[in-house]
């Protein structure tokens, strides 16, 4: 399901391999979340019924991710519950006109709403014991003055965003960045997808902005100290499917940056970086943290974005997606689909 008018690569790709369903006697309806909101459901004969979900990119622009309807920024709490409601009627639509039928999904309406709450999977993930960043419970500057006096790193990130938006970066020796812009008091939030530019924010409105964020109750995250690899910082995107790994593959940016997304000007590293940038045991224990982390959230298919400390003693997962998107080198969709 999805309703972009110009559908994205996840969902064109899978598009492209529904003829290994038909292939095996499985039948392939495909249908808009328009339809689905407006009940336009397909009749289905046979007793089970599976379900993928894709991004509703088009009901995500016109109704979450707009500026208009109140004070939202980017990734903020209106995100958060408007997603909610969404995935909400996905949900009871779908379960009451399928009710005497066995529905199934890859990943639920209900697991969709949870992956995206950051603050909500680091508790849940912390619970089972799973290595993420530390969160830091922020309400005012001072603790975090405190906590830069103490020589700590933060990443200030919007609880329901993605794609490396809206990230704010503060340590003592550099000062603040971030790639919101902050003018007249204002937190502005952009209006593509790609290239947020990171600018610095200047000493006297780091105060402000601060406080911006903190009343927003966006993530406040230490930042981990992470290997370098031919100049460059790096963490790790691992595809997990049904307990498998299919896929993985370095991010990089250069040392200077704090950003790593493709979206946002990172890049896509080979394989021989990988091998030379960290031991086998890291990559393994890595792996094992990317599936432990989707069965923690009852993620059948999931992209597990990770990081490494900079000795490879610990492995962090920092967030996980059930509606991830993937660099082309990989079919990721054909093994999903082979996987159904």
């Amino acid at each position: 399901m999805s309703n972009n008018n110009k559908p994205e690569y996840s969902l064109t790709r899978f598009l492209w391999n529904t003829n290994r369903l038909l292939r095996r006697g499985i039948d392939f309806k495909f249908i808009t979340y328009d339809d689905l909101l407006l009940n336009r459901l397909p009749d289905i004969f046979t007793k089970r019924l599976k379900i993928v979900l894709f991004f509703p990119y088009s009901y995500w622009n016109s109704q979450i991710e707009r500026y208009d309807k109140d004070d939202r920024i980017y990734g903020d709490s209106h995100f958060g519950d408007d997603h909610q409601e969404l995935f909400f009627r996905v949900d009871r639509i779908i379960k009451n006109r399928y009710k005497d039928h066995d529905v199934s999904f890859v990943n639920s309406p209900l697991s969709s709403i949870l992956d995206r709450d950051k603050r909500k999977t680091c508790r849940l993930l912390k619970r089972a014991g799973l290595h993420t960043p530390h969160v830091y419970n922020i309400f005012s500057m001072a603790q975090v003055n405190r906590l830069i006096d103490k020589g700590k790193t933060l990443y200030i990130k919007p609880v329901f965003g993605s794609m490396g938006k809206g990230i704010t970066y503060i340590d003592k020796k550099h000062g603040c960045f971030s790639n919101f812009l902050f003018r007249r008091g204002e937190v502005i939030s952009r209006a593509s997808d790609y290239n947020w530019a990171v600018r610095k924010v200047h000493a006297s409105k780091v105060e402000d902005f601060i406080k911006v964020l903190i009343k927003r109750r966006f993530l406040f995250q230490e930042g981990i100290e992470t290997p370098r690899c031919q100049k460059r910082r790096f963490d790790l995107r691992i595809y997990t499917v049904n307990g498998k790994i299919p896929y993985m593959y370095a991010k990089s940016a250069p040392s200077a940056n704090f950003l790593t997304n493709w979206s946002q000007g990172g890049r896509i590293e080979k394989k021989r970086f990988l091998k030379k940038a960290l031991r086998p045991k890291t990559i393994r224990r890595a792996k094992a943290l990317a599936v432990d982390a989707a069965k923690v959230l009852a993620l059948n298919y999931a992209g597990a974005d990770i990081i490494i400390d900079k000795d490879q003693e610990n492995v962090y997962l920092l967030e996980i997606q059930s509606f991830p998107g993937y660099e082309r080198g990989f079919n990721l969709m054909r093994f999903l689909i082979d996987e159904l």
